[in-house]
């Protein structure tokens, strides 16, 4: 809306004559974004724009009061007669500071104004009016301010996170960091951490005040002026050192199902953070909790790492009942996505020092078990039997240095964690260094080996199953015993590991199920063959079980059927699964084949 307002006394024709083309003038400033108005020599205002009456009289209620300058003054409560004045008599410019106006509704604006003589032909018919409004570039900037207060807050005291490994410490500097002012600046914060076992939230660590009194003393105790984060992080974490404040008493005596339908279920749940701000949605969501910590003005967040939760932060504002902002506690949740990621590589470089500890124990333990194998008797079978160990360990060792060798190239060198898993690979190389020492010397021994029929091979196994009352039932068919069929092996050895690898069979078998020995050949390979019949649905669960037998990776294989398996290889056969005709699975032990 536009207004155009004349003097109380009428213009002459020829002064009218020449506002004329002012006022055509003037309409191009109508739809333009920038407030103008103008005025006369006598200080009434005949032009506003359509922007200038959105910023000044936004509801339309007071176009009619704000006829002459004296009211546009007194609106804006800025000066604006005498700069008026003067810009028509001296013929200057005037520009105003910037001022704050409250404007329809509320709404604050940050003002300028600049008043410039209104010239047609070198005569001066009054004052142009520009109402410049800073509003929107101050909001950017005083946001801008905010954000890069808040980045560094979160850089500084994510650097505080990764100062330390022990976890406490990084406990302490999360609530700290949530709680001190120039931090996040929460009154109290709570740290709960998942229990999977029991399905809970374990309340940790808390930092802060129970009461005003505590409050003062804490507070109170911490040297005066400013500082950076990290100097009041290391003043606040002393200081709370020396108090076992009452809040972090109560809780780590507490826990929070999460069985219960309760803002920390769906905060754990959701991965969202939530801000309760009354005491009805308080009540709805306590589970004597809350009680417990005296709140029911309270945010909660996650702790999230790699999109899991792993515990929650509660933070509120008891002494000064402050009001928590969304803003806030979405800055809360940036921090403890830190935290969390924190948290976990705490628990790993507590897991890889355990780890180291051990490797080292196990490292010192093969040296010396190394001697001892060099002073033993230089027999067939305990080379064998060594290189069983040896093989054994060689494969567990492997899979951590190559864990420890991956860790620690994604691992800054700076940081304490790569130092250890630096150690970690170190230690490896030597623990398989002598593990291959081990195996060669083992090797060294040649197998006394000798022509032996499948047949008596297969008998000698079934006696010494009889002989130590195993559960599994043989059956052999008198048939394969008719034609000698030789294999070149140690006798002993390979009875032994055919009645280990039978026992194992019979364990993945239903009770009872009896298992029939056969014995098959071809022109290059001699077999024995254990077959059975069992239920179809049975079948897949004992092929996998076979399957997992054969696999030298899998951790689960017992050493006793490791060293079965590894015998076998070492007296020239191998064992394996086939597919019978009706696609079953079955196993084999298939040795190289030789004239009688």
């Amino acid at each position: 809306m536009r207004a155009y307002h004349s003097s109380p006394a009428e213009p002459s024709t020829a002064e009218s004559e020449r506002q004329t083309p002012i006022a055509f003038a003037l309409t191009q400033f109508d739809r333009i974004p920038v407030a103008i108005f103008a005025a006369d020599s006598d200080g009434e205002i005949f032009y506003t724009n359509d922007r200038l009456l959105q910023i000044v009289d936004h509801d339309g209620s007071a176009v009619d009061c704000c006829h002459g300058l004296a009211d546009l003054e007194n609106l804006l409560s800025t000066e604006l007669i005498r700069p008026a004045r003067q810009a028509i008599e001296q013929r200057t410019t005037f520009e105003s500071g910037q001022f704050i106006f409250v404007g329809a509704g509320g709404r604050y604006y940050l003002l300028s104004i600049s008043l410039s003589p209104l010239m047609l032909d070198d005569t001066c018919y009054g004052v142009f009016g520009i109402l410049q409004d800073f509003t929107e570039t101050a909001d950017a900037s005083e946001s801008l301010r905010r954000r890069i207060k808040e980045l560094n807050t979160i850089e500084e005291i994510s650097q505080a996170l990764h100062s330390t490994m022990k976890t406490d410490d990084i406990l302490r500097i999360i609530l700290t960091g949530a709680t001190c002012k120039e931090g996040l600046g929460f009154n109290r914060a709570f740290l709960f951490l998942l229990n999977e076992n029991e399905n809970c939230l374990e309340g940790k660590m808390a930092i802060g005040p129970s009461n005003a009194e505590e409050a003062g003393r804490i507070w109170g105790e911490i040297p005066p002026g400013n500082r950076t984060l990290s100097e009041v992080l290391a003043a606040y974490l002393q200081n709370v050192a020396n108090h076992d404040i009452e809040v972090n008493r109560i809780v780590r005596s507490l826990k929070i199902d999460l069985g219960a339908p309760t803002v920390f279920r769906q905060v754990m749940e959701s991965g969202q953070w939530c801000n309760i701000d009354s005491l009805g949605e308080a009540v709805v969501h306590d589970t004597g909790v809350l009680q417990a910590l005296n709140t029911h003005r309270f945010a909660v967040v996650p702790l999230l790492s790699r999109g899991k939760s792993i515990g929650v932060i509660l933070a509120d504002n008891l002494i000064t009942g402050k009001q928590t902002e969304n803003n806030t506690v979405h800055l809360l949740q940036i921090f403890a996505d830190h935290a969390a990621s924190a948290i976990e590589n705490a628990g790993l470089f507590e897991e890889i020092e355990v780890k180291a500890t051990s490797l080292e124990k196990a490292n010192l333990k093969l040296e010396q078990v190394q001697k001892q194998i060099a002073a033993i008797e230089k027999s067939s079978l305990m080379a064998e039997i060594t290189y069983k160990i040896a093989h054994e360990l060689r494969n567990p060792i492997t899979i951590i240095g190559g864990f420890a060798a991956l860790l620690n190239r994604n691992l800054n060198p700076a940081d304490k964690l790569s130092e250890y898993g630096r150690i970690i690979v170190e230690e490896t190389l030597r623990v398989e260094k002598a593990l291959a020492e081990v195996l060669n010397f083992s090797k060294s021994f040649a197998l006394d080996r000798v022509r032996c029929d499948r047949w008596e091979i297969v008998a000698a196994t079934v006696d010494v199953l009889e002989q130590t009352h195993s559960p599994v039932s043989i059956e052999l068919d008198p048939k394969d015993g008719r034609s000698p069929l030789y294999v070149r092996v140690n006798r002993d050895q390979t009875v032994q590991s055919l009645h280990d690898v039978i026992e194992a069979v019979g364990s993945c078998l239903p009770d009872s199920t009896p298992i029939r020995l056969q014995l098959g050949n071809s022109e290059a390979a001699q077999r024995i063959e254990p077959h059975w019949q069992i239920e179809p649905e049975a079948h897949e669960r004992v092929t996998s079980l076979l399957a997992e037998m054969l696999d030298t990776r899998a951790t689960g294989s017992s050493l006793r059927l490791t060293l079965a398996f590894e015998t076998i290889r070492y007296n020239g056969g191998e064992p394996g699964l086939a597919a019978s005709a009706a696609q079953d699975k079955y196993l084999f032990i298939e040795y190289p084949a030789m004239e009688e």
